[in-house]
């Protein structure tokens, strides 16, 4: 069981990363990123701060972790309400949206980066984790609307995913993010009537 003080600990330790996270989320990037913009924004003082984290460089890896850790949740948040395959699906879609907007481009720059260039096999390993339970949330989740015959069986999941995945990022650019925006439910059901059984289907869920 935590006691207070754990609990404490694990309070500031989150205030700081999603602090972090705020200063990171910049034209800049991590350059954006400082330990005294952190203590201004918080009142959490160095020494602290370097007691979580033993460097900058930790303190920009664990960031990472924790944006990850916050899609992670989110989304098995709206899987655990356990909704029809239409509702749910376009719950999940909606979110990829709305994060992919929310954060600057450089951000995923380099976050990538790290992911790509960096020896840390952490990071690696947390990507790989990350990636492939959003793929077997997503293959679970389409085996629910084959079942829910709501699926054209011509479609593989993969192409599925793949479609998916460029009409989020085509959707999600700054450029339209802003005009598309009142047409959400628009774009949604399209998106689902393209890998419907036929065209005719109605967009209601159970």
């Amino acid at each position: 069981m935590i006691n207070g003080f754990e609990k404490r600990s694990a309070k500031k330790r989150e205030e700081i990363l999603a602090t972090a996270l705020k200063i990171i989320n910049h034209p800049d990037g991590i350059n954006n990123l400082t330990i005294q913009k952190i203590v201004e924004s918080t009142s959490i003082s160095k020494a602290t701060i370097f007691k979580y984290f033993k460097t900058k460089e930790n303190l920009i890896q664990e960031t990472f972790f924790y944006y990850l850790d916050q899609l992670k949740v989110e989304s098995e948040h709206i899987l655990a309400e356990k909704h029809g395959f239409i509702k749910t699906f376009t719950a999940l879609t909606q979110l990829k949206v709305d994060t992919i907007a929310q954060m600057h481009q450089q951000f995923y720059l380099d976050l990538m980066q790290y992911y790509t260039q960096t020896s840390d096999f952490q990071l690696a390993q947390k990507m790989s984790e990350y990636t492939q339970n959003s793929f077997n949330m997503m293959k679970q989740l389409l085996k629910q609307g084959r079942e829910e015959g709501v699926i054209d069986e011509r479609y593989s999941d993969e192409f599925i995913l793949l479609y998916t995945q460029a009409m989020v990022n085509g959707f999600s650019q700054p450029e339209i993010y802003q005009q598309a925006l009142p047409f959400t439910k628009e774009w949604t059901e399209v998106l689902l009537k393209g890998i419907a059984p036929n065209s005719n289907i109605i967009m209601k869920d159970k």
